[in-house]
C-alpha cells in the first residue's frame, strides 16, 4: 500500500465555487421535527445533484444546509463554468421553491483554489478545494441569505465571465 503525500494530491487551479443554502434555515429547524428537516436537506441535495447532472460541476460537500459545488477549469472554460454555476443555482432555487415553497440563497465566485485529496488514508480521503475563493463564495451565500426571498449573489470576477444576456444588479456593498 502506498502513502499519498500532499505534493501528489494538491495543485493550484482555477475554479468557480457555488454555495447554495436554504434561506432562514435556523427558523425552519425550530418549526419542524428532525424527520422533516432531514427531508428538506435531502431535497436540497437532490436538487443540487439534478442540477449538476444537467449543467456540470461537482458536489464537493454538504455542511448543515449548505451544498458546495465546484466547477474546475480543466473540465470547462471559465466563461462556461460561471454560466453553469449560475444555471445550477437557478435550478436549485426553482426546485426548492416549487417542491417545498422554500427560498434558497447562493454565493458564486471564481478564482484560484488549491484542489486535492484531503484526509487520512486509513479513515477517509475526500477530494476538495480550499482557499480564499471558497471562503468568498461562502460569504456571498450569507449575503444572499440576508436578502428578501434569498437570491444569488455573484462576485465581480464571475460577472466578468458570464454572457451578456444575464441580468446582474450591483448590490450596494463592497469588500
Amino acid at each position: 500500500r502506498s502513502e499519498l503525500t500532499s505534493s501528489d494530491i494538491a495543485r493550484n487551479t482555477s475554479a468557480t465555487v457555488l454555495f447554495s443554502s436554504i434561506s432562514d434555515f435556523h427558523s425552519i429547524q425550530q418549526r419542524h421535527d428532525p424527520q422533516k428537516i432531514f427531508e428538506i436537506l435531502q431535497a436540497h441535495l437532490s436538487a443540487a445533484v439534478a442540477a449538476v447532472e444537467q449543467y456540470g460541476g461537482e458536489i464537493d460537500k454538504m455542511i448543515e444546509d449548505k451544498v458546495m459545488i465546484v466547477f474546475e477549469s480543466q473540465r470547462q472554460e471559465e466563461y462556461e463554468q460561471s454560466a453553469a454555476a449560475i444555471s445550477v443555482a437557478i435550478s436549485i432555487k426553482n426546485a426548492m421553491q416549487n417542491d417545498y415553497s422554500l427560498q434558497t440563497a447562493a454565493g458564486i465566485t471564481s478564482g484560484e483554489v488549491v484542489s486535492g485529496v484531503m484526509g487520512a488514508s486509513n479513515v477517509r480521503l475526500s477530494k476538495t478545494v480550499v482557499g480564499d475563493t471558497v471562503n468568498l463564495a461562502a460569504r456571498l451565500a450569507a449575503v444572499a441569505a440576508a436578502l428578501p426571498d434569498g437570491g444569488i449573489v455573484v462576485s465581480g470576477s464571475t460577472v466578468e465571465q458570464i454572457p451578456d444576456d444575464y441580468h446582474c444588479e450591483k448590490l450596494p456593498i463592497s469588500q
